[in-house]
């Protein structure tokens, strides 16, 4: 099995690498990239309506609810975080992943 992971490049801004992570640095093929570990998530395999990959620090739209939610890996279950009401999980597992779409990250909004 192999573990993908995601962060910003810090020498070009806005630009997202993927693949295994080595400390503070991606490996994406041959190639080692530095990244901010603040924007580092990790994959969890699984795919919202657009068949975009959905990371943890995501941010995700119930398309049936209208409501966001933020992604958390937990060391061994992804959740869901609701920003209005802070101790109200899901399991990212138990959602219909027809009914989401990826809106963007927490490590993107913090830095607008």
């Amino acid at each position: 099995m192999r573990f993908e992971f995601r962060g910003q490049q810090k020498d070009t801004p806005n630009k997202w690498i993927y693949g295994s992570l080595i400390g503070d640095d991606i490996i994406y093929d041959t190639e080692c990239h530095r990244v901010d570990i603040n924007s580092v998530g990790f994959s969890s395999g699984l795919h919202d309506c657009f068949g975009i990959k959905i990371f943890e620090n995501d941010i995700i739209l119930n398309l049936k609810t209208n409501q966001y939610y933020e992604v958390t890996f937990d060391g061994t279950d992804f959740w869901l975080k609701r920003a209005s009401a802070p101790f109200n999980f899901m399991l990212l597992a138990d959602v219909d992943l027809d009914m989401v779409k990826v809106v963007g990250n927490s490590y993107k909004i913090e830095e607008e």
